[in-house]
């Protein structure tokens, strides 16, 4: 048959197919609206309504439109299959093959979402849909298959006819999102609320939103959304048993915050709003004229909340961000399965926005943390002055875990919080494509909450966490004769008998590994003590410290890792009324990467039957004894002790220990702690012991200079550091320490070529810069000065020493305008002088607390 006459049984069929008229017109309408919808799509911010409205038209006439082309496809194949034309029958064929491509992949998505491990679909789906529309092109316009389309349409009018149904539909997505409103509005009016605190809404808290207006708390709850099925359903259950949920959720916050309510008024309670029940503060509820809470129990700190804050940027922490509600997707606040459905496919098919307004680059990172772990209190609250109260964030930054402190008893590799609380778990989220996601359930030490409401998994994991071998207990050293006896040191496992005759005093070392102190937070609510016993041969108990009574008491003689605050009455606080604090009695928590010496004294009985165990461990409870009968009562149960860490001692006639591989490190450890209680001579004798041991180990080397140092021995400290940088000539921190002996020394030139050097290495470390700061401002020049003090406030803007010293270089520049500035952060930040007038009533009649209270004491 020859090409002519192909034509011609080609165009006479097609004028008797008014079907294929009319299904060509319809078709290819919503083809032309399916790609102009697709690019408004593809290239749109999701963030608009109209680009939503035309995301779902574009799925749902995409799955009309597919079904019909699929249909016209197969009918026009039938019709065509012995057409002689190839290109034009290929092109035809491919066309074909790439609409039915592009239909089975948007079936795909809508049933899989694009998730991050699915996201090669939505690109097949893209590229495939291109791919087609080319084709399609190249097959209606070649020579042929045109001058049928003609015949059929009459010279163009279908191509009309098309582009009349895809501006109808077009014209249904704009009228819909033009029309369309959330019921739930963003912002509310409050006419009823007192501002007592200043024009801040939400002072005393430091927490602020974008516009300073009002949230609808409805905006703010919700969290159950997030975790439906093929959305976040791991991490909503972890943060189901997390203490961030519990924040304001829990009898110990209520019952505190009760007592705030009837001994300070409503609005105090805006000072615990921010981080605890940000709904009820954000929403306005925390006024004399409400009722303090929010009404949506669970929802402590949300999933919303703490995905919508838009700025972190201040280090002052007490809730210092400012909040911005997020952008909804449509339908959100409808009810009914429908509009729930249609809000949920919205965001599985474009999650763009969802990611954009929920996940910022800044929450991985402390400073995020640190908005609500660094805590202050103010005049607002506490009607005295600014104090500094749990801080998480600044112990991490000077730790060597973080990376940017030289000063750092040692370096560890770099962690930030949430490489320790977030750790990846194994889950199928959608928004991850490695299998797993960073656990929201915040694991820490909080036993209290999983325990009140059988949450064993979480309580399991919290016990795992506190028993990771961060902490270290080392029964080191033993003095025969009392405190001036000889020592022995280091013990090994099985040591011989003493002279039982005598008084024996043993050491007992307690080392913190963690980035932060041991315990953290609000250290008046914890119980962290150490248990010391010795049995004789037959388990009879020779000498008890730290046991439990039988009303779940701590023993009171027992070394207890607190900080016990007091009134302004000399009042011990136990009710965490926090706005009455004027200073602690003392502070026994253990810094980062620092050592505590707890001394026990014993004297044997003659009695007694050798050979003797010795056995120490450290115990942790949250809450303590006291606090939880005022908040449960006295039948209250008993909380879970978790038993951290401990060590055995066994002293027998028949000892055969070896000696440890580690012993220069338990030396090493047992010097700084003696360090930190000023027994410099004691320290700097184990710290020689450890090099004896290990002559390569710099870091006690460094140590010993160190102590030497504080003790006014500088050249005994060069001498030790000499040594140090023979082993380790790049060492930072034997160069930090030369250049502050310099510097005491009057040798500012060699001073700032040491620390200029150590500062390149660690640019965030702040008494590198403050030291370096005042070696410029000694040296008249002030502006280098300046600027390295203001580096140093960067990182923590509420040091009053810095403040002083800069200060004191604006007014040497001749700016009495920035001096007064921060002369007046100066006075805000110093401590008190006369605080410690506060505590001396409550030491002098309480034995206890004169113990305690000092640095060195034997138990």
């Amino acid at each position: 048959m020859s090409e002519k006459e192909n034509n011609k049984i080609f165009m006479n069929k097609g004028q008797k197919r008014s079907w294929e008229s009319t299904l060509y017109i319809v078709s290819l309408g919503l083809l032309i609206f399916l790609f102009v919808s697709g690019a408004i799509s593809f290239f749109g911010k999701t963030g608009q309504f109209f680009i939503q409205f035309n995301v779902l038209l574009h799925t749902f006439i995409g799955i009309v439109a597919g079904a019909l082309i699929c249909w016209f496809y197969f009918r026009h194949w039938l019709y065509h299959k012995n057409f002689i034309r190839p290109f034009d029958s290929k092109i035809g064929h491919f066309t074909g093959q790439f609409v039915l491509f592009s239909f089975i992949s948007g079936i795909i998505l809508i049933i899989t979402g694009v998730s991050e491990s699915g996201v090669i679909v939505y690109w097949a789906h893209i590229i495939i849909s291109f791919l087609f529309f080319i084709f399609l092109g190249f097959h209606l316009w070649t020579p042929t298959v045109f001058m049928v389309q003609r015949r059929l349409n009459g010279s163009g009018k279908g191509f009309l006819k098309s582009g009349v149904w895809m501006t109808a539909i077009m014209f249904f997505t704009v009228l819909g999102s033009w029309t369309y409103h959330h019921n739930e509005p963003t912002h509310i009016e409050k006419n009823d609320y007192t501002y007592p605190f200043g024009s801040n809404p939400f002072s005393p808290s430091m927490t602020t939103t974008t516009n300073n207006l009002f949230i609808n708390e409805k905006t703010m709850a919700g969290s159950e959304g997030c975790g439906q099925k093929n959305c976040h359903e791991d991490i909503f259950e972890q943060w189901s048993e997390s203490a961030h949920r519990y924040s304001t959720d829990n009898p110990y916050f209520e019952q505190t915050l009760q007592y705030m309510v009837e001994t300070e008024g409503k609005n105090a309670t805006r000072y615990c709003g921010g981080c605890h029940d940000p709904i009820a503060l954000l929403s306005g509820k925390m006024d004399a004229n409400n009722s303090v809470r929010n009404n949506h129990p669970g929802e402590g700190i949300s999933c919303i909340v703490c995905h919508s804050i838009e700025d972190s940027g201040s280090l002052e922490g007490t809730g210092k961000y400012v909040y911005n509600p997020p952008e909804r997707y449509l339908f959100w606040d409808r009810e009914g399965e429908i509009p729930s459905y249609l809000n949920y496919l919205l965001i599985r098919l474009k999650p763009q926005h969802h990611k954009k307004t929920f996940m910022k680059s800044f929450y991985s990172t402390p400073e995020y943390c640190s908005v609500c772990h660094k805590q202050s209190i103010d005049e607002y609250t506490n009607e005295y002055r600014w104090l500094q109260l749990q801080n998480q964030y600044d112990p991490w930054q000077e730790s060597g875990f973080s990376g940017e402190s030289v000063f750092a008893y040692r370096q560890e590799d770099i962690q930030n919080c949430n490489d320790c609380h977030m750790r990846e778990v194994n889950s199928t989220d959608p928004s991850r494509t490695d299998g797993t996601v960073k656990s929201h359930r915040y694991i820490a030490a909080n036993t209290a909450i999983p325990f009140l409401h059988g949450f064993d998994e979480q309580l399991d994991q919290t016990t795992a966490w506190l028993k990771r071998d961060e902490l270290v207990v080392d029964i080191v050293a033993m003095k025969i004769g009392g405190n001036d006896g000889n020592v022995t040191k280091p013990l090994q496992e099985q040591m011989p008998l003493p002279d039982l005759t005598e008084s024996v005093i043993f050491d007992v070392s307690v080392t913190n590994n963690i980035a932060h102190s041991f315990p953290t937070g609000p250290l008046d609510l914890y119980e962290a003590w150490l248990e010391f016993v010795v049995v004789d041969h037959h388990g009879k108990e020779v000498y008890t410290s730290g046991k439990i009574d039988a009303d779940g008491h701590v023993d009171p003689n027992a070394h207890q890792f607190i900080a016990p605050p007091v009134t302004k009455d000399s009042k011990w606080i136990q009710k965490h009324d926090l706005w009455n604090v004027r200073t602690m009695l003392f502070d026994r928590s253990l810094p980062a990467q620092a050592t505590d010496v707890v001394h026990y004294k014993i004297d044997f009985p003659v009695s007694a039957n050798p050979p003797f165990t010795i056995t120490t461990q450290v115990r942790y409870r949250r809450f303590n004894r006291w606090y939880t009968e005022w908040v449960l009562g006295e039948d209250s149960p008993v909380f879970p002790i978790v038993d951290v860490c401990q060590d055995t001692l066994v002293l027998t006639s028949n000892s055969k220990s070896k000696q440890m591989t580690n012993d220069h490190e338990r030396l090493n450890r047992y010097g700084i702690g003696l360090y930190r209680q000023e027994r410099y001579a004691e320290a700097i004798d184990a710290f020689e012991e450890a090099t004896h041991i290990n002559k390569d180990y710099t870091e006690a080397y460094i140590n010993a200079a160190m102590t030497n140092i504080d003790a006014g021995y500088l050249d005994q400290a060069a001498g030790w550091l000499k040594k140090a940088l023979s082993i380790d000539s790049e060492s930072h921190r034997a160069q930090a320490y030369l250049g502050i002996i310099k510097q005491k020394q009057g040798l500012f030139n060699e001073a700032e070529r040491y620390l200029s050097h150590v500062l390149e290495a660690y640019p965030r470390d702040r008494k590198v810069l403050f030291e370096l700061g005042r070696i410029h401002y000694l040296t008249n020049k002030y502006h280098l000065a300046v600027d390295l003090f203001n580096r140093s406030l960067a990182i923590d803007p509420e040091q009053p020493d810095v403040y002083y010293n800069l200060g004191l270089c604006y007014k040497a520049i001749g700016d009495p305008t920035a001096a007064d500035e921060v002369l007046e952060k100066f006075l805000k930040y110093k401590k008190d002088p006369t605080a410690p007038a506060h505590k001396t009533a409550f030491i002098l009649s309480n034995d206890w607390a004169m113990r305690e209270s000092q640095q060195h004491h034997i138990h």
